[in-house]
């Protein structure tokens, strides 16, 4: 969901750029949101328990663009979820399982297109789906990170440690949490829009630039976030002058608490508070020392964090903390993030095999800097600092077309049409161009015509009986044309 009219307030400093901006350079992708992208186009598979692998070919698709334009992917899942997140967690999967219900009823009822529209909405995103992503991304000598709860934090880390230079995603949140480039709405060419934190202070209307980030995160609260859900009634423009006026979270609820056109609870201010902690000190993974940190460093002399520490001594809100062994083995894809157990697939080789003996994730059939052989990318080098280039891959692998199965009436009715043109082409140079000879000649080509003998030989039984909707069978065996306007095979 993001911060709520946060995007569109911000589109006039929204700069069109091409992805090819970001060469050599390392961008950071929210890989759930290229994974509801691509379910998107498969939400009917997905939700009636379909295989399919639409969304890894969508995924793929995406990285090998960013690679043929010189780009550094580094990709970044999500993990557990984050107790902040508990009560919109529960409002999207009510509305996921709403949906889903609607949508099989709609099956039932053969009105395929509200079906799928309800299956899109009720599409679930899985640790498993971004599993089998991770290994396919792993084998192309891709950095892939399992955030231990937000990827949104762990991206934010990433740019806080100069780790990467900008970060793709859909989500208005990155705003809050400080990242300085953000890319929206890319493209499958790589054309996107590119948020610069150093232009907040130019939006007209929304003067940001004496804003500190603690007072656009209590912006972004107020206006309503996933871990807050807002005042109601108060927009995002109200929310901005409001902050700007009492500029602290006391003030503002105060003012909020005071103001008898906004309905605040007492219990707010704790949950406000919360929220504004999760925006600065989620808890992240460090891969330099395969622990958990928080996303910024703690301060003890600020005052929020005295008080939420007497309520809480571990912050378990901002994420519990974890075993190195297990934040390890969620970073590495190695265990579900929810459970800790071993990610397992449709597959017969356990993921938990992949492992070197240091413990770090490798590829299920080779080193990352072995050269992939078959069709597949030829990784010659890995990434392994900021500075490096992209690892060179055959140009050719990026022109090579996408195996998709086909529909059997795709397959059959190519050839039945190039032969409904002929007979038409025929009506017309003998002189029959009104629309209903036209129609005529079509019924007559689809009673002559014979579906390929090779395609009906690779068709089941099924398939086969299929085939009849598109012959057309004469009353009484006769071949002749109807009588109106038409010749009788006599002449007529």
């Amino acid at each position: 969901m993001g911060v709520q009219g946060l995007l569109p307030v911000l589109k006039p400093i929204s700069e069109a750029i091409h992805i090819q901006l970001f060469a050599n350079k390392r961008v950071g992708i929210d890989g759930y949101s290229w994974l509801h992208k691509g379910a998107f186009g498969c939400a009917l598979e997905l939700c009636t328990g379909t295989s399919t692998s639409r969304y890894m070919d969508y995924f793929v698709e995406r990285i090998k663009m960013l690679l043929y334009y010189n780009v550094v992917p580094v990709v970044v899942f999500d993990g557990a979820k984050l107790p902040m997140k508990s009560e919109t967690e529960a409002m999207r999967r009510e509305s996921r399982e709403m949906y889903l219900e609607k949508g099989k009823k709609l099956l039932k009822e053969r009105k395929w297109t509200h079906a799928v529209e309800c299956f899109q909405r009720a599409v679930n995103i899985t640790p498993t789906m971004a599993y089998k992503v991770s290994q396919v991304l792993l084998e192309m000598g891709i950095d892939v990170t399992v955030a231990p709860y937000e990827a949104d934090a762990q991206l934010a880390w990433l740019c806080f440690q100069n780790e990467i230079d900008a970060v793709i995603t859909e989500d208005s949140d990155l705003i809050a949490y400080g990242v300085n480039r953000i890319i929206y709405k890319m493209g499958r060419s790589g054309d996107g829009f590119l948020i610069s934190r150093k232009n907040l202070g130019a939006v007209e209307g929304l003067a940001l630039s004496h804003f500190t980030q603690d007072m656009l995160q209590l912006m972004s609260i107020i206006a309503g976030c996933d871990f807050f859900p807002g005042i109601r009634g108060l927009g995002i423009k109200k929310a901005h002058e409001i902050v700007k006026r009492y500029r602290t979270l006391d003030r503002v609820f105060w003012f909020l608490r005071n103001n008898p056109k906004f309905q605040v609870e007492q219990n707010d201010w704790d949950r406000m508070a919360k929220a504004l902690m999760t925006f600065k000190y989620q808890r992240v993974y460090d891969h330099r020392f395969q622990k958990l940190v928080f996303l910024t460093q703690l301060d003890e002399r600020d005052p929020l964090v005295h008080s939420m520490k007497q309520r809480d001594a571990h912050l378990d809100f901002l994420g519990p903390l974890l075993p190195d062994e297990i934040a390890q083995g969620i970073a590495q894809g190695r265990l579900h993030p929810c459970t800790w157990e071993c990610i397992a697939d449709d597959s017969p080789k356990n993921p938990c095999d992949s492992l070197d003996e240091q413990g770090t994730v490798k590829s299920p059939l080779k080193p990352r800097a072995q050269v992939a052989n078959g069709k597949g990318l030829s990784v010659t080098s890995p990434c392994t600092s900021k500075t490096n280039c992209c690892p060179r891959i055959r140009i050719l692998d990026f022109f090579q077309k996408p195996k998709t199965s086909r529909v059997v009436t795709s397959i059959v009715s190519s050839p039945w049409m190039n032969a409904i043109r002929g007979k038409r082409k025929e009506c017309k140079e003998n002189g029959l161009e009104s629309h209903g000879s036209l129609k005529k000649c079509k019924k007559e080509s689809l009673g002559m015509l014979q579906p390929n003998q090779n395609i009906v030989n690779r068709l089941s039984e099924k398939d086969i009986g299929l085939l009849d909707q598109f012959r057309h069978k004469p009353l009484n065996g006769s071949s002749t044309l109807d009588t109106k306007g038409g010749e009788d095979e006599n002449g007529r």
